[in-house]
């Protein structure tokens, strides 16, 4: 691997799968092959520089991506994992499945299959992509794009779909990929991050992320799980 990010998602999947109370039953690593030539070409093509694109392509890339943006395309290369940890009679889950940018910007939208037209989202959903495709039924890490958009999509339109509901995250793409890894891709995870307020309804969830992280401070004494701690207590979990 060439970027730290990519590595973080490595460590995070050889750690768990060499502990006895984790069960990965699932992973890819094909981004572990990448080569810098590659990244090079997934960029190139996201900054939309192919003169010899049909007119009629769409989406036209419009933003301009620096070479630091080849990070978070190596870590959402063809990587995923999903899990199950049992410790002290409880049971938890993880997942995350990532589509790289170049693929889910260039997907036709359909997350509209799964709502009414009056879902008060809909607008903003029948222009969402999916980056992560959850092991949790009906949830969908995405982000909103439309044809022209600039790239601050990637800074201030990340979405979790869950079950016909949008929750806006306040994260950044990077972040969202950082803070996967910080909370050892928990289930529903996503939902620390948006406004207390907005997720309330969704009191089992987030009381299984507490479970969750009372077992992996158990679990794993030497982590650093304070971003975890602080984001629990944002919502009145601790």
């Amino acid at each position: 691997m060439i970027y730290n990010l990519a590595n973080k998602f490595k460590d995070l999947k050889n750690e768990l799968d060499n502990n006895e109370l984790f069960d990965v039953y699932a992973r890819y690593d094909d981004n572990e092959d990448l080569m810098q030539g590659q990244l090079n070409n997934q960029l190139l093509n996201l900054n939309g520089d192919d003169e010899d694109e049909d007119e009629s392509y769409v989406p036209e890339y419009t933003f301009g991506l620096d070479d630091s943006f080849k990070e978070l395309i190596e870590a959402t290369w063809k990587n995923m994992m999903q899990y199950k940890c049992s410790f002290e009679n409880e049971t938890f889950y993880g997942s995350y499945s990532f589509n790289h940018p170049y693929v889910f910007i260039d997907e036709k939208p359909w997350l509209t299959d799964l709502v009414e037209e009056d879902n008060k989202d809909y607008e903003i959903i029948k222009n969402l992509r999916i980056f992560d495709n959850t092991n949790v039924k009906y949830q969908f890490g995405c982000i909103h794009y439309q044809k022209g958009a600039s790239k601050e999509i990637f800074e201030k339109e990340i979405y979790l779909f869950h079950d016909e509901h949008l929750i806006h995250l306040n994260l950044t793409f990077e972040e969202y990929l950082n803070s996967c890894v910080a909370l050892m891709a928990c289930e529903n995870w996503q939902m620390l991050f948006a406004d207390p307020n907005e997720v309330s309804r969704y009191s089992k969830q987030l009381n299984q992320l507490k479970t969750a992280y009372n077992l992996l401070s158990k679990i794993f004494p030497e982590k650093d799980f304070e971003l975890f701690k602080n984001k629990l207590s944002e919502h009145k979990l601790l």
